[in-house]
């Protein structure tokens, strides 16, 4: 029953996208902070099911990008996508924002509940689907379909929420880029230089 709802409302939501992520062979990586809308959700008890039957409701952000500021709610982001027929449907989500405390990240396809992964500081790290720097996990999306990113983010920190959608060899080239600045930047930092193990 809450899976086949969850399908017939995610498939009704579609229909009234005017604006949705373009995700084709041609993208490589794509800020889809733009496409996104939110519900709040004060009590921070809705699920799913129930943010999905109140899609109507989701407005478009009226805050400076991607920053909610300070928030006591839980909030509900909905990304529309909609895949080339001949993408391979394989992304990577990520949140570069380390101060949120949990992430729940649901993906629908067409009348598909694909898959749902947590993400945030609630995790240790080696229990993170995708160790790095940033809140990342790998999506398997359908090519051809229109699909949904459904995002539930509560932290205590301020509610900052970059999210990108990226091909796997962009996102681990960005890792890497990243952990060879860390590395400089501590190397400065304890008064020696990068080079002084070598």
């Amino acid at each position: 029953g809450g899976l086949l709802w969850l399908a017939l409302a995610s498939a009704c939501a579609f229909g009234a996208d005017a604006r949705a992520v373009a995700l084709d062979a041609s993208v490589s990586s794509v800020d889809v902070w733009p496409f996104a809308t939110m519900l709040s959700d004060p009590a921070r008890t809705l699920t799913l099911d129930q943010a999905l039957a109140r899609r109507e409701e989701f407005t478009r952000p009226n805050v400076p990008h991607a920053n909610l500021g300070p928030r006591k709610d839980a909030v509900w982001l909905r990304i529309p996508l909609q895949m080339g027929q001949r993408d391979s449907g394989h992304w990577v989500l990520s949140i570069a924002y380390s101060s949120l405390d949990r992430i729940d990240v649901f993906a629908l396809c067409g009348e598909r509940f694909l898959s749902h992964a947590l993400l945030g500081r609630v995790l240790p790290f080696a229990q993170r689907p995708l160790p790095g720097s940033v809140h990342a996990v790998d999506l398997k999306l359908e090519p051809g379909q229109r699909c949904d990113l459904m995002l539930r983010v509560q932290t205590a920190s301020s509610m900052i929420v970059p999210v990108r959608l990226e091909r796997e060899e962009v996102f681990w080239s960005n890792e890497a880029s990243t952990q060879m600045l860390q590395g400089v930047l501590a190397g400065f930092r304890t008064g020696g230089t990068p080079f002084d193990a070598l």
